[in-house]
């Protein structure tokens, strides 16, 4: 880039009409790109100068007008001097050449561009004259052994495919018999006149019709070929490009008119497009000024680029329309704009996406509830199998959610979308999904029921309402084994209130206390494994086996002791756990210890033995039996073990 473009861009951003014309008029290019990759055209594009750009543009015409002008003259003088070359019957200059090969029997070949080489054939095949245009006696005949020769030139194919670089090594294939013989000149010199300016063609590897002694390999062809294509790539890098194009790329693919869209400066793209831009074309991701016309809340550009001819199915590379970009982002006067320019309405991006996805996934409400209007497909899936009603639900938008179903939206089950409301404690959610058809038992990926989701995450609400619809209580996960409760249990973080709260709604619609997990674990031994003891008090005041096999095999009683847990050994004492055949030390040394000395060789109260048979009639109905006796408070707090508390039996 030269002073005199940099001085231009930066009058461009000043807006500086006046060193705008002076640059100009100095010969800066407006094309030329400047070291942020933008030219001087494009930065008035964005800034939307209508006054800059309309000197650009007439600047630009001018020079076209110049440049058609000098071409015409150009014809003429080159016709004229043929009618003069014809009428004095001069015979013009021949400045081609030609390139001589030998085949295995000596004979010669010659490939001739631009000129006139006449050889002929005696009786043997031999070459014995050989003429050109410029003077015949520059190439002359020359017989050596019997093998007849035009020329060879010193410079091989291989010299002109590497510019006779030193430092490249030789190709032995073109080290023959025939690369010393010169090139014979009537002035002695060896190189023809006009030769030293010759542009040479591309190599070619082999020619029609002849057998090469020479075996080319891939290699070396490949060679050859990146050769040439970095002579072609430099001589058009050297390039300047043509001030007086308005189509333009820089460096980031853009044009003038992409930057005036973009910005939506109105009077600028009516300015541009009038001045002949293209609107079609894209940038280095194939956006279109309509993309990104699309992309902003400028209808009236939207309207000037569709008025313009510009393709409203265009896409990207990654496959997305101007529809697309106006739904994403939630613009509803150009989706109509689009829609009504003929747009189809589930064009599918890369990822198999519909506008109608796009408006989903950003919960633009309106341009949602416009498309279904408009007849757009429901239950389109995206590349990875999901729906539009899948991205609503992620989205916690049950208005959309409400839209997609009435329209006729289909509840994928695999997709667990009633799993996904729970985790995301949707109450509404999942109350409209149960109504539309959700299968309130499945197990998801992980095995797990919606109810057992809620009950990990300690929402009783939601428990309740899936319980009211049928939701099983007791079923458990494919991959642990664990129920509802079992998690509740498992999941303690939400403390003893919270356990007290999702076990009463349990209980409500009748828990089974023993089921067993895949491990062996009731609800209670889990309890007692976790060190839950308010989970574990519950459970063994409601009813739960404390003589569970797996109590006695995990010593979990005898774990208690160790830990000097008096609370919870006396409920399991009182609830009727046979401690008579636990071996205790015979010198006990703490008060636990003690306790439970003198009561294995002492006979329990009446009372207590009596409140064991009750429950051991009732088991995990205990609750519920003695609360419909008509009993004194006292003797039902008694009976459900509501006297012994954790404060009171402290130690």
């Amino acid at each position: 880039m030269g002073s005199l473009e940099k001085g231009l861009f930066l009058a461009c951003f000043r807006e500086d009409v006046d060193d705008v014309k002076y640059y100009l008029d100095q010969g800066a290019n407006m094309n030329i790109i400047c070291s942020n990759g933008r030219t001087p055209f494009g930065a008035a594009a964005e800034l939307g100068n209508v006054e800059i750009l309309q000197l650009f543009l007439d600047r630009s015409k001018n020079k076209k007008k110049n440049k058609l002008k000098s071409s015409s003259d150009l014809k003429q003088g080159l016709n004229n001097s043929m009618a003069k070359a014809n009428l004095g019957n001069i015979s013009q200059p021949n400045l081609g050449y030609f390139v001589c090969t030998h085949n295995e029997q000596g004979s010669l070949d010659c490939s001739i561009d631009q000129g006139n080489i006449k050889l002929n054939k005696d009786d043997q095949g031999n070459n014995y004259e050989v003429c050109s245009d410029r003077d015949k006696s520059h190439s002359k005949l020359r017989d050596d052994g019997g093998e007849v020769m035009v020329s060879t030139l010193r410079k091989t194919a291989y010299d002109l495919a590497t510019f006779n670089d030193p430092f490249v090594r030789r190709d032995p294939r073109f080290e023959s018999k025939y690369n010393s013989v010169e090139v014979l000149h009537e002035d002695g010199e060896l190189t023809p006149d006009g030769m030293d300016k010759l542009e040479w063609d591309k190599w070619d590897m082999e020619i029609p019709g002849k057998t090469s002694t020479v075996p080319i390999e891939d290699d070396d062809a490949w060679y050859y070929w990146y050769t040439e294509a970095l002579l072609q790539t430099s001589s058009f890098l050297d390039k300047k490009p043509s001030s007086s194009d308005i189509d333009i790329e820089d460096q980031f693919g853009c044009r003038a008119l992409h930057y005036a869209t973009i910005e939506g400066h109105i009077d600028a793209v009516k300015l541009l497009i009038n001045a002949g831009c293209k609107v079609n074309v894209g940038d280095a991701d194939n956006l279109t000024p309509l993309h990104m016309a699309a992309a902003r809340d400028t209808p009236e550009v939207v309207k000037l680029l569709i008025a313009a001819g510009a393709n409203v199915h265009h896409k990207t590379i990654d496959r997305i329309s101007p529809l697309h970009v106006s739904a994403s982002r939630g613009l509803l006067n150009n989706v109509k704009l689009l829609i009504q320019a003929g747009a189809h309405i589930n064009t599918l991006d890369s990822s198999d996406r519909t506008p109608l996805f796009m408006a989903v996934s950003r919960s633009h409400e309106d341009v949602v509830k416009y498309l279904l209007q408009q007849g757009a497909k429901v239950n389109l899936e995206e590349i990875h199998g999901y729906t539009p009603l899948y991205e609503a639900v992620w989205q916690k938008n049950t208005t959309v959610v409400k839209m997609l179903l009435d329209a006729g939206a289909k509840i994928t089950q695999s997709h667990h979308l009633l799993h996904y409301a729970v985790l995301h404690r949707h109450k509404e959610m999942v109350s409209l999904l149960i109504s539309a058809g959700s299968i309130i038992n499945l197990r998801d990926e992980n095995g797990d029921t919606p109810l057992i989701v809620a009950a990990k995450t300690h929402q009783t609400d939601i428990a309740r309402l899936l319980l009211m619809n049928g939701a099983s209580i007791n079923s458990t996960s494919y991959v642990t084994g664990n129920t509802p409760l079992h998690e509740v249990i498992r999941n303690m973080s939400g403390g003893c209130h919270k356990f007290n709260q999702m076990f009463s709604i349990l209980e409500e619609f009748n828990v089974d206390l023993e089921v067993e997990s895949d491990a062996g674990y009731t609800s209670l031994c889990l309890a007692l494994y976790k060190r839950f003891d308010e989970a574990a008090a519950t459970l063994i005041r409601h009813g739960a086996d404390v003589n569970h096999p797996h109590i006695h095999h995990l010593n979990l009683f005898t774990q208690l002791l160790l830990l000097g847990n008096r609370f919870l050994s006396e409920l399991f004492i009182f609830a009727g756990y046979r401690f008579r055949d636990i071996q205790l030390s015979n010198e006990p040394t703490t008060p636990l210890e003690r306790w439970m000395s003198e009561l294995k060789i002492n006979p329990m109260k009446l009372c207590d033995l009596c409140r064991i048979a009750v429950r051991t009639q009732f088991k995990s109905k205990i609750y519920e039996k003695v609360s419909a006796l008509v009993l004194p408070s006292a003797i039902k707090t008694f009976l459900k073990l509501e006297d012994i508390t954790c404060e009171t039996n402290c130690v």
